[in-house]
């Protein structure tokens, strides 16, 4: 059973052929068994496509719809499964302590986290932020 975490930069290469690491973002995605994101993945994958749909100057009732049609897309995946970070106040009080020891800013330590709590030892990403996770094997990068 192979689990993988998907950072929201592998979603975005994923659905957008045009860009670079497409091939990487479809292989990532056919490599696993299941997959998984959170709602933080959600939002990133949402706000990253918008910029870049704002920045080539898209209506925006265009950029609804093409939303719209990336995140349905994404959903759609059978082997993906929406998790949420703990909620509990001694798991949330460990994400300073995440930020600290690993070098990352509060979202990706609520990643590492949500990761952790689910015994998600893979983590596809193009991102360098999570360098110092790998480093020590907390996790393992896929790309």
């Amino acid at each position: 059973m192979k689990k993988c975490y998907l950072d929201s930069n592998v979603l975005v290469y994923f659905k957008f052929e045009p860009l670079k690491h497409h091939g990487k973002a479809e292989r990532v995605i056919l490599s696993f068994d299941y997959l998984f994101i959170s709602p933080l993945t959600i939002d990133e994958f949402i706000h990253s496509l918008r910029f870049f749909l704002r920045r080539d100057k898209y209506k925006e009732e265009e950029i609804i719809k093409l939303l719209e049609q990336a995140l349905d897309s994404i959903l759609a995946l059978d082997n993906l499964t929406i998790i949420n970070p703990p909620t509990d106040k001694t798991s949330n009080r460990s994400i300073i302590k995440l930020m600290q020891e690993f070098h990352l800013g509060p979202r990706d330590a609520y990643h590492l986290l949500i990761m952790k709590e689910n015994n998600i030892g893979n983590f596809a990403t193009f991102d360098t932020d999570f360098k110092y996770v790998f480093r020590k094997k907390v996790l393992k990068l896929f790309k």
